[in-house]
């Protein structure tokens, strides 16, 4: 499969194993839900993946410190199904580029995602939701 190719099959891909960096350079891999944008209805026309996740996770703290991340596609349960690509990704702190990250996630697992958030909101986590943005790896 070319690098291409690897990278549509990961965009079509239901999970993402997301490799987030500590300070010693060890690698930590997450499996996680993920949607892509085109870009289309993004103010800067520049594509991007989107993942989600409560605030006081470590992916966030570790991404705090560097941005440097892995991609690759994966199962529910985080076993590699295809190659990595070396991309970076930074946590979103503007509200309105937030909100729209969330719409693009809710547009691709709809219910899924409600239910997601009914249940943050019921345990009192809502608020603690944060929108990690990856940039599209040169392919």
């Amino acid at each position: 499969m070319t690098h291409r190719d690897e990278f549509q099959a990961l965009l079509r891909s239901r999970y993402l194993n997301l490799e987030t960096f500590r300070r010693n350079g060890t690698g930590v891999r997450t499996p996680v839900w993920f949607a892509h944008d085109s870009g289309t209805t993004r103010p800067d026309g520049r594509a991007a993946l989107y993942v989600y996740s409560n605030q006081r996770t470590g992916k966030l703290k570790r991404l705090r410190h560097t941005a440097r991340v892995r991609i690759a596609r994966c199962s529910i349960g985080g076993t590699l199904k295809g190659r990595w690509f070396e991309t970076r990704a930074r946590v979103l702190d503007d509200p309105i580029e937030q909100q729209h990250a969330l719409g693009v996630l809710q547009k691709r697992y709809g219910l899924l995602m409600r239910l997601a958030g009914w249940a943050a909101a019921v345990v009192g986590r809502l608020g603690e939701r944060r929108v990690i943005r990856i940039e599209m790896p040169i392919v």
